[in-house]
């Protein structure tokens, strides 16, 4: 699948697909991303409310899973994420966000300069999290 992102026409003759053009990390979560893809989950998918695309991205992008569980993906360095709404204020983390150290003496994650925009999405989609 990650030969055929990369060299479509070669992979399949006559393909009109252009090359992805994508780090091997990423390459890597598409593929993984497509091989669990399926009916179910696809229209859940597709009907996703915008605030939990927009804030699966922004936790995305900021690698997040690389210290964190989300719904039983991720590493387990930080608290799991799930249920986070049961455990803290909104106002506690957005600014855990901003300064983890203040709230959070021996906290290892770092300061994350979010816009208003991004912090609000992250921020209702880890709220709107299952337990």
């Amino acid at each position: 699948m990650i030969q055929h992102f990369k060299r479509p026409a070669a992979m399949r003759p006559g393909s009109s697909m252009p090359p992805i053009q994508l780090s091997d990390a990423q390459l890597n979560s598409l593929a993984a991303f497509l091989l669990k893809l399926n009916m179910d989950n696809a229209t859940a998918l597709e009907n996703a409310p915008e605030f939990a695309t927009q804030g699966a991205l922004v936790y995305t992008a900021n690698h997040c899973s690389t210290c964190h569980v989300v719904n039983g993906v991720g590493v387990k360095i930080g608290p799991p994420l799930n249920g986070l709404s049961k455990r803290q204020s909104r106002s506690w983390v957005e600014e855990h966000f901003a300064d983890p150290a203040k709230l959070s003496p021996d906290s290892i994650m770092p300061a994350y300069k979010l816009s208003p925009k991004d912090l609000d999405n992250l921020t209702t989609y880890l709220f709107a999290l299952p337990e």
